[in-house]
């Protein structure tokens, strides 16, 4: 298990928030299946900042859901091919089958640190398992189609 510092901004209508970073968290990458697990807080004002992520890291590929546990808060997606460049963020929309739909750039930092693993999977736990969208339930399911994404990328 290997532990990063996660921190971003995202571009919405086209235009960059004003504040140094729009989220920041931890995550706990599996180096052995590139599956992670982790928190992050949104900087920015929102009835509910705290912030659960899973997601896939292979190599410099990096895609995951951010997920509130508030019902009208929709989980975000996060594609990048490369994490040291600009990727994307989007919505899942479903009308006929599930399908991502694109919203807006990203970009964000990644950097290894010393934070205690268990730690940040507990945080995870305690904050996936109450969620409203089942995520904890559905990982197979989610990393699945984070997999069909990256191989769009």
């Amino acid at each position: 298990m290997k532990v990063y510092k996660i921190s971003g901004k995202f571009r919405q209508n086209e235009e960059w928030s004003s504040i140094p970073e729009d989220f920041e968290g931890t995550i706990v990458v599996d180096e052995d299946s590139g599956i992670f697990k982790g928190v992050m807080k949104e900087k920015y004002d929102t009835p509910d900042p705290e912030r659960f992520v899973c997601g896939i890291k292979r190599g410099k590929t990096l895609a995951f859901f951010k997920v509130a546990n508030v019902n009208d808060i929709d989980p975000l997606i996060y594609l990048f091919k490369n994490y040291k460049k600009m990727g994307t963020w989007g919505v899942l929309m479903t009308i006929f089958s599930v399908s991502y739909c694109p919203q807006d750039k990203a970009k964000i930092s990644l950097e290894p640190c010393d934070s205690e693993s268990s730690d940040i999977i507990e945080q995870y736990q305690s904050r996936s398992e109450d969620g409203c969208w089942g995520f904890s339930s559905r990982m197979e399911e989610n990393i699945n189609l984070l997999e069909k994404l990256i191989s769009l990328l």
